[in-house]
Order: C-alpha cells, then structure tokens, then sequence
C-alpha cells in the first residue's frame, strides 16, 4: 500500500521531493526506468504513453491509487536530461539508444572451485578487506571503510553469487565505445537528526558528490559495482575480441535520480584522474583493473603468477 513515507521537503524542493521513499517505492522507480524508451514519449513495454507505464509500474508495487503518478512523470524528462559526468560528460540517458542498452542484466558467478565449495577457502570479509585496500584514485576509500568491511562478518561465502545490473550501457568517449554499468537509486540525502538518522533537510545541494560518496560508503554501494564491473569484466572478456579493461570499459554510474533536475543541474570540475565534471545526483568511479580483477580472482581462487 501506500504507508511508505513521503520525501522531505526544502525550501528549494527537487521535483522528485514529494515522492514517496522506501523499498516499494524504490521498485516502482526501476521497473519505469526498466522498460522507459530513453529517446521518445512512449515506453517500450507496449505501453501508450509514459503515464501509461508509470500507472502500471505503481499498481504493481503496491501503489493502489495514482497520487505520486504525475510526481514521477514530471520528474522523468529532468532525470533523463541530467548530464551523467565524468567521462562521460555532456552525455545524458535521454541519448540512450535501445541497442546500445541491456536492462536488468543478469549474472552468477562461481565463488571458488567446485571441490572447494564445502571448505575453507571460501571468502571471507577480511579477504574482501584486504583486496579493497588497493583501491587508489580516482575515488579514494573513506577513511575507516576497511574496518567497517572486515566488521561486516558475513559468512563466507560459497557456490553461486547471483544478481541483476540495472543498467549495462554502450557509449563513445573520445571516439571509441566503452561499456558502463549503472543502478537507479531512489534514497533521499540531505541533513539527518542526531539521533534517529531521519531525514529533516534535503535540496540539490545534497546532492553533491561527497554527500553521494558518503552514502555509497554508508551502504556499500561500493561493493556492490566492484561486483557489478566483476560481472561485466568477464562479459565483455568472453563477447568482445580482444577485450582490454582500461580500453573497453567506463566505469559505474550510480543515478541518485532525486538529485538529476535536467541539463542544468549542478556540477563541480573533477579531479585531474576522471576528466569531465561530477554531476549533482550521478555519482562516477573507475575502480583500477587490478581490483576488478583481483576481485574476480578472489572468486575463482585462481592464483595469478607475478
């Protein structure tokens, strides 16, 4: 139903502000985004028309009545204007051609060797840790991130890991095609209470990239696109020939959609490693190839010789 709490309000309120937040409502996001024809008015899903689709989508989450319908459509032309950044710079998911896209791109990837399943080479947080602690420029980990991973005490993990991406996407920086992974977060930033952690102050300014890297932290987002570029690694390594990380491959883009306002949202010059600017709301990073593949290596448990 509808009991998932409304967004806060700002003096200087995004358009998405009014929409609800939570779990459900972050469903209801996605699957427009899933089946959104990018370039034109109508959806690919055989929808009529854009309301059409986000009507549908709501009802399927949940939502039983159309009170946040012309929220989402009205925000909708912003997101899809709202320069991407980094790398990418001027370029926008409006430009985002069908056959330049793969939505909701299922992966499995074996964690270790069959015979070791059972055993005690699973991996482990401190494991997981210790790979991180390469990570360099151009997005430096926060300070105490390691130690909040080797806190997690997950199990070790063992089998299958399975997932879908978003959003796998095809663009041309400086000439030559490179592949991008990207996710639709729908969570609302800005000023918490002290206790409580409850939002009571959000605006465009919330959105800025070290509010973004924050939360990425927060909820090991970073984790999860090193596990996202992993899947698209080996991907692209079987479907392309001749396939080079550093060549074929962008990045991860993660659309904090409540902050993309359209083509004149607020952007800030990057650092001298990641040409281009960050956006307010599309958060970028290139993790260097030998985290991604160490990462996957990790998985396979396969030694490679110095």
């Amino acid at each position: 139903g509808e009991s998932v709490r409304p967004a806060a309000a700002s003096p200087d309120a995004l358009p998405l502000a009014p929409f609800p937040g939570g779990p459900e409502a972050g469903s209801w996001v996605h699957g427009v985004f899933e089946h959104l024809d990018f370039q034109g008015p109508a959806a690919r899903s055989g929808h009529r028309s854009v309301a059409e689709l986000v009507r549908a989508q709501g009802q399927r989450n949940g939502f039983a009545t159309s009170k946040f319908d012309d929220t989402l459509v009205s925000a909708l032309p912003g997101i899809l204007s709202t320069p991407l950044g980094g790398p990418l710079g001027s370029f926008c998911l409006g430009q985002l051609s069908a056959t330049d896209r793969l939505d909701e791109l299922g992966f499995d990837l074996a964690v270790g060797p069959g015979e070791d399943w059972a055993g005690h080479r699973a991996v482990g947080s401190a494991e997981l840790a210790e790979l991180l602690g390469q990570a360099r420029e151009p997005t430096p980990l926060p300070s105490g991130y390691l130690e909040q991973v080797r806190g997690m005490g997950f199990r070790p993990l063992a089998g299958f890991l399975i997932g879908f991406i978003d959003l796998v996407f095809r663009a041309e920086v400086n000439g030559r095609p490179q592949w991008f992974v990207a996710d639709y977060k729908t969570n609302t930033l800005g000023r918490r209470e002290a206790h409580g952690g409850r939002v009571v102050q959000t605006g465009p300014w919330a959105y800025a990239h070290p509010y973004m890297a924050r939360e990425v932290a927060h909820k090991h987002y970073y984790i999860q696109y090193l596990v996202y570029l992993v899947a698209l690694h080996r991907y692209l390594r079987w479907r392309l020939p001749d396939y080079d990380y550093e060549r074929d491959v962008g990045g991860a883009v993660y659309l904090f959609v409540r902050g993309m306002t359209g083509p004149d949202t607020p952007a800030v010059p990057t650092s001298p490693a990641v040409p281009g600017p960050q956006v307010n709301g599309a958060f970028f990073d290139k993790p260097p190839r030998a985290l991604v593949e160490g990462l996957s290596n990790l998985l396979e448990r396969v030694e490679i010789a110095p």
